[in-house]
């Protein structure tokens, strides 16, 4: 047997598949090196690459925008949110009014909604005792007691679960 002290070069001819037994072949194929040459994906170049970093960008930057078309303005804090249609809006399209006529219609709609039911509180209350409407036994300090209980109600009832100022709850 003889050694030689140095190994030789490989013959690049013989490290092609076609020179090389079918065992050799399907143990190269199933190594790690060349199944993660498999894995790579080329990256899009040029317009193509371009485009799908932007449409990214694009779907990021329309949901931080007011949905009003036309309305380029960011709604990051301080957006609000709409009772009817639970979409976020700029501070210049807050009100139904300005952003959505469906919108609109339910908030008239509840509007109108309360003002029956208030009447229909005051139609009730002057049913039950036709004495207190009377114009010789009518305070006006009781009246402005009620009506200063009744909007305080409102305000509560309007405010639902925000906090006041110094951070207690309403």
């Amino acid at each position: 047997m003889s050694h030689h002290p140095l190994p030789l070069p490989p013959d690049p001819s013989h490290d092609s598949p076609q020179h090389q037994p079918p065992a050799v072949t399907a143990i190269a194929a199933a190594s790690p090196l060349s199944q993660k040459n498999k894995r790579k994906k080329k990256k899009p170049t040029g317009p193509a690459r371009a485009e799908s970093s932007t449409s990214n960008t694009s779907v990021d930057t329309l949901k931080s925008l007011c949905p009003v078309p036309g309305c380029k303005e960011k709604i990051g804090i301080m957006s609000i949110l709409c009772e009817w249609c639970n979409t976020k809006y700029c501070m210049a399209h807050r009100l139904p009014e300005s952003h959505s006529p469906k919108c609109t219609d339910r908030a008239r709609a509840q509007t109108a909604a309360s003002f029956r039911q208030e009447s229909m509180h005051f139609i009730t209350q002057q049913q039950r005792d036709p004495v207190a409407t009377n114009a010789r036994t009518f305070s006006v300090e009781k009246s402005k007691e009620e009506l200063r209980h009744r909007l305080r109600e409102k305000i509560k009832d309007a405010r639902g679960g925000q906090t006041q100022r110094g951070g207690k709850k309403a």
